[in-house]
């Protein structure tokens, strides 16, 4: 196990926040939002087609949009409910998808793979990056070192994982994969099947998580 020291940045001593613990169980529920939106500001250099238009009807998992550039690459819907608006900025380019959130939120047909996660052991790397794109999940794989959407047609030399959060106000990674352990190690083994070289998970040097240290398949790094 490799050890990381950083010798730049800085940690702002901001007040309150989330709690970093891992160990931490005291989670509170939020009241569901009327309307969510799937902003995709962040996704500056990509060009979206929408799928959907205000008005229709969406499930969880539904594909609100489509990546010009790689076609399969659909961005999902994170909730269920009718589309209230589609908002568009300079040159009509796709800002966000507005939807008012049902009573009774309903998934759309979830796939072999959703409902039994240990088939990624079984299935081609060919038919892992399908389901990858189809579900919406392909489109928060980012690759080095300009930070843009990974090529699904570009093999990786190598994959990182980082389990640290640093950023003011968000939950420690540890909190984020608390009650999640299973589906993280199944995380980890589809990654590893993206790439012929190693998967690579860099985490906290304290970190208590054993989802982190006990990981399977992979090259662990403390920071």
């Amino acid at each position: 196990m490799a050890h990381i020291k950083v010798k730049r940045g800085l940690d702002i001593p901001i007040e309150a926040g989330p709690e970093t613990s891992g160990e931490h169980t005291d989670i509170g529920i939020l009241e569901k939002p009327k309307q969510i939106a799937y902003d995709f500001t962040s996704f500056e250099n990509v060009k979206l087609r929408p799928l959907v238009k205000a008005g229709d009807m969406v499930k969880i998992g539904q594909p609100l949009c489509e990546d010009k550039d790689v076609p399969g690459r659909m961005f999902a819907s994170p909730a269920a409910g009718v589309v209230f608006d589609v908002r568009r900025g300079e040159k009509r380019k796709l800002l966000a998808i507005v939807i008012t959130v049902a009573e009774h939120e309903e998934y759309i047909e979830k796939n072999p793979l959703a409902e039994n996660p240990a088939k990624v052991g079984s299935l081609s790397k060919d038919a892992l990056i399908k389901e990858l794109l189809a579900g919406g999940l392909f489109a928060h794989i980012r690759s080095r070192p300009f930070n843009l959407l990974a090529n699904p047609a570009k093999p990786p030399r190598s994959i990182f994982v980082k389990a640290v959060e640093s950023a003011p106000f968000l939950p420690s990674a540890e909190l984020q994969v608390l009650g999640k352990e299973r589906e993280f190690q199944v995380g980890l083994a589809a990654l590893k099947k993206l790439t012929d070289g190693p998967v690579h998970l860099v985490f906290r040097h304290d970190t208590p998580c054993k989802a982190f240290l006990e990981a399977n398949g992979v090259e662990k790094h403390t920071v």
